[in-house]
């Protein structure tokens, strides 16, 4: 049998697939607001000059930037191999149960977490008076 489905671990191949859609609209959303971030962090260099902190800030885009791209990379080739095991076993899969990604929601936790960190951290600086 297949290493990627194993019996009674958790979840079904529909709320797998599920959960791999929603984590790349939410990273995809993500991706979005860093573009709007690095739009209002130019009007603010324009408006108040360049900072020690605007760099700071402009290499935290860039790597939440990549880490973001390389979630959506890895997360759809998980749906690859899960589309790619449901093609190849048609009757079992409705049967099968597959690893909760634990692994995954962790690192989505983090994600969030880091992400919201960074917004705050921006907005603070942002709406700042001078």
């Amino acid at each position: 049998m297949d290493t990627l489905a194993q019996f009674d671990q958790g979840l079904h191949y529909d709320d797998l697939h599920k959960d791999h859609k929603d984590w790349i609209s939410e990273l995809e959303f993500s991706l979005r607001e860093l573009d709007f971030f690095e739009t209002l962090l130019g009007k603010h260099v324009m408006e108040k000059g360049a900072t020690a902190w605007v760099e700071q800030i402009q290499n935290k885009i860039i790597l939440h930037r990549e880490n973001i791209e390389i979630y959506v990379h890895d997360l759809r080739a998980e749906s690859k191999k899960l589309t790619r095991f449901v093609k190849e076993h048609p009757i079992s899969v409705e049967f099968a149960t597959f690893q909760k990604h634990n692994k995954w929601r962790e690192k989505m936790e983090d994600q969030r977490r880091s992400f919201a960190e960074m917004k705050s951290e921006f907005y603070k600086i942002v709406t700042e008076k001078k």
